[in-house]
């Protein structure tokens, strides 16, 4: 049976209770890192023990990635990246905010890029680990989430584009699925 107060008809699992709006999730080495709008905070959900907070927090948490053992955390509000260095965060890529409109949005990794949807300004970004943009293809609406795939290529959610995205590694672009309302991750 599904936990109390979820309505689901296939099996359902709480993999942690008390968190402030979680949103974003990132799975590494058997723990689940999960972003917290409200706090700002990330937490690590291990199997067997307590979920830990992090002492740190961004102010609107909204993306985890790693590149190798370096975490990083979209700030939605500040419209940057931040990475997690001796346990503070701190500026790693600023973005240009577009006013009126929300900023960036689920960051991913493919290889040893970042992949962050400049979502106000329809972009994504490859990103290197020094903060370069090494590759960037427009003509999003407002690109909300980011996921490689084996061949090279990455699937791109379209959040106000009611659209997913496959984009292959020569920058072709595939319709996966169009009309669903308010697409946020893939």
């Amino acid at each position: 049976p599904a936990p109390a107060g979820v309505r689901s008809t296939v099996p359902a699992w709480v993999l942690a209770g008390g968190l402030d709006q979680p949103d974003d999730l990132w799975f590494r080495n058997g723990d689940t890192y999960v972003g917290q709008l409200g706090s700002g905070r990330v937490a690590t959900v291990r199997p067997g023990i307590p979920v830990s907070q992090s002492p740190w927090s961004v102010p609107m948490a909204e993306g985890i990635a790693f590149l190798g053992d370096r975490m990083f955390v979209a700030d939605q509000r500040n419209d940057r990246v931040d990475e997690i260095v001796n346990g503070q965060p701190q500026t790693f890529l600023q973005l240009q905010p577009v006013a009126g409109k929300d900023n960036v949005d689920g960051i991913g990794v493919q290889g040893d890029q970042l992949l962050v949807p400049d979502s106000p300004n329809g972009t994504l970004l490859w990103v290197d680990g020094s903060g370069h943009i090494t590759r960037s293809i427009g003509g999003f609406n407002r690109p909300t989430g980011a996921s490689p795939l084996p061949d090279g290529s990455v699937l791109v959610a379209d959040e106000y584009g009611n659209a997913a995205f496959k984009i292959a590694p020569d920058g072709g672009r595939t319709a996966l699925v169009q009309g669903l309302p308010i697409v946020d991750d893939v």
